[in-house]
């Protein structure tokens, strides 16, 4: 008899593990030959937006780049998704969290595939509680859903105000409410923040 496995697409580990959606329909019993082609069209990707305005609300610069999504990020998402602790790099238990907490960072190297938020190669957000510019979970958090052709999306925003001057940010980061585990980070172009600036970050993830 021909075996078959189940294949469980990106869309309900991120849309289901990470963001707290209800309902998710679409599993499909996948022929054993025809996981590696399911597979290769269903990766997590995405970009990340800056745009850095004035008071006034001039746009003082604009970046759009690729994100980096962790390892540590991809095993939480199947803790979040199965209720377990444990999985591979997810070195925090992040089975109760939401990946919606937006941090900036300043003056490190540039993240890997391997970063996570706890060790020695870890990003953990700067605390920029004295300039307006601490973590913050974010603004909204809306989801395009898949079509045959595109797959599902989620834009994760949230938007920083300085309350005072020379704020040096050049990188930010997507990780859980716990603060102890990175789903992405990226490094841009640095900018200044000074005081009634404001930096809007848009973490954009793709499944498949």
């Amino acid at each position: 008899m021909k075996q078959t496995k189940l294949a469980l697409s990106a869309v309900m580990i991120v849309a289901v593990g990470l963001f707290g959606a209800n309902f998710v329909s679409g599993s499909d019993m996948t022929s054993e030959n025809e996981i590696d082609a399911f597979v290769a069209s269903s990766p997590v990707y995405g970009h990340v937006t800056i745009v850095h305005k004035d008071p006034s609300g001039n746009i003082l610069s604009y970046q759009q780049t690729d994100n980096i999504v962790t390892i540590e990020g991809k095993d939480c998402a199947i803790e979040r998704l199965f209720g377990t602790s444990g999985a591979g790099d997810c070195k925090a238990g992040s089975i109760n969290d939401l990946f919606n907490l937006v941090g900036l960072v300043t003056g490190t190297e540039d993240p890997t595939i391997n970063s996570n938020a706890t060790q020695a190669n870890g990003f953990v957000a700067r605390d920029y509680s004295d300039s307006g510019l601490a973590p913050n979970t974010a603004d909204s958090v809306t989801t395009t859903g898949a079509t045959s052709s595109v797959g599902a999306k989620m834009d994760i925003l949230e938007t920083f105000t300085a309350t005072d001057d020379g704020n040096n940010v050049d990188m930010s980061v997507l990780y859980n409410a716990g603060e102890d585990a990175l789903f992405a980070a990226k490094k841009f172009s640095a900018v200044v923040l000074n005081n009634g600036d404001t930096l809007a970050v848009t973490w954009t993830i793709t499944l498949g």
